[in-house]
């Protein structure tokens, strides 16, 4: 925040609020699943068929009871609403690339634009799917998850095919960091989602 005159009032490094926003899931479930085990340990670790659990589930650590579900749907809520504006500024950087090709093609600007819009259904997605637990609307919280994750994987694919023909990538080593980091999480990803369908 800066005041009229340029003395600043308070100044934060951008990597802080990163760092802090991407750490409010975890931190979520982490306070959830302690908060499950203090207060709702024999509901939290009940299962239909009698097999002893020795955690809660993370449905039932975030979904079920309170105040658990309010923690959170507040912490999701939190993260997710700067993720919305993220979208906006990935979609600008993409765009004023200086070395995009050249002259400017519409299906590139298309491409980018396409690219954010599927990135902010992909964060609403995700804070529907959060503010709606299965226990309360099954039909509602499973379109939400198959939309996140339709939209999340969409989303990956493409920002990391875009970040490489914007030429992001060959600007220095962090852009050939950056799109190694891509691909290693797209593909974790796909396993993942993979693996979670064959369990």
């Amino acid at each position: 925040m800066v005041f009229n005159d340029g003395d600043e009032l308070i100044s934060i490094p951008f990597k802080v609020i990163v760092f802090t926003i991407a750490g409010l899931p975890l931190s979520a479930l982490f306070l959830c699943v302690a908060i499950s085990m203090m207060l709702h340990w024999d509901e939290a670790t009940r299962t239909h068929c009698g097999v002893p659990n020795y955690f809660p589930s993370v449905s039932a650590a975030v979904a079920a009871y309170s105040p658990e579900r309010y923690i959170w749907r507040l912490f999701i809520g939190i993260h997710g609403s700067p993720r919305l504006l993220l979208a906006l500024a990935y979609r600008n950087f993409l765009i004023s690339s200086p070395l995009k090709p050249f002259p400017p093609t519409k299906w590139f600007n298309f491409a980018c634009n396409a690219t954010c819009v599927i990135n902010l259904l992909e964060n609403l997605f995700l804070l529907l799917l959060t503010s709606i637990s299965s226990v309360e609307d099954y039909h509602w919280h499973k379109m939400c998850f198959i939309g996140f994750v339709v939209c999340s994987l969409s989303f990956m694919g493409l920002s990391t095919w875009l970040f490489s023909y914007s030429g992001r990538r060959r600007t220095n080593i962090l852009g050939e960091q950056s799109f190694n980091y891509k691909i290693t999480c797209g593909v974790a990803e796909t396993v993942s989602l993979i693996c979670a369908i064959n369990f």
